[in-house]
């Protein structure tokens, strides 16, 4: 690599988020380019971390930001690499809502949903959890009390979705209106660095 010439910045994201960053990157008019890793890796961290260590294998040394929450028992490792750096967050939910926000439904126990795992709602909970319609209800309604969806504001709210969702699993559910503050200003601080 050709030390003269500078890094381009490149943003490594989960899929959960591609429209949102897309957004953000058009709005403030940064010239990033985005590699996104599927969503539903989330349930495999194994090959999640292979998926990321594979796009960043391919980048080489460009100045890398990771966009995604602890999804992985290895995240720790990319702080010690000088051209990545990764947005501080447990997981997409925190990302997107702050701290204080994901605490607070946490500790009510929400069960989250972003736009793109409600559009996959049966492969998420029949395949990836595991929970068909027998096990679903008793198991959700010991572990939450709630499902929240998360709603950034592009994509219609899927009502009809988010009905079947609540009665698969026999819990209510809510919708929280939030903006792209927290994920703006974490993708800007982490390129800042």
């Amino acid at each position: 690599m050709d030390n003269n010439k500078s890094k381009e910045r490149v943003i490594i994201s989960c899929s959960i988020f591609k429209k949102e960053l897309e957004y953000i990157l058009a709005k403030d008019n940064l010239d990033i380019k985005i590699e996104f890793v599927n969503s539903m890796l989330h349930m495999k961290p194994m090959a999640l971390e292979n998926a990321i260590d594979s796009k960043i294998e391919k980048l080489n040394e460009e100045d890398i930001t990771i966009v995604l929450g602890e999804c992985h028992n290895n995240t720790d490792k990319y702080k010690n690499i000088k051209n990545i750096h990764k947005i501080p967050g447990i997981n997409c939910m925190e990302i997107v809502l702050g701290s204080e926000n994901y605490k607070k439904f946490s500790r009510e126990g929400a069960f989250f949903l972003l736009p793109e795992w409600v559009t996959r709602w049966k492969e998420v909970f029949n395949i990836e959890l595991g929970l068909n319609d027998k096990i679903a209800k008793p198991f959700m309604r010991e572990m939450h009390k709630y499902l929240c969806y998360i709603d950034t504001g592009f994509y219609d709210v899927p009502v009809d979705q988010l009905n079947e969702i609540s009665e698969y699993v026999g819990l209510p559910y809510v919708i929280f209106k939030t903006d792209l503050g927290n994920l703006e200003n974490a993708i800007k601080r982490t390129i800042d660095e």
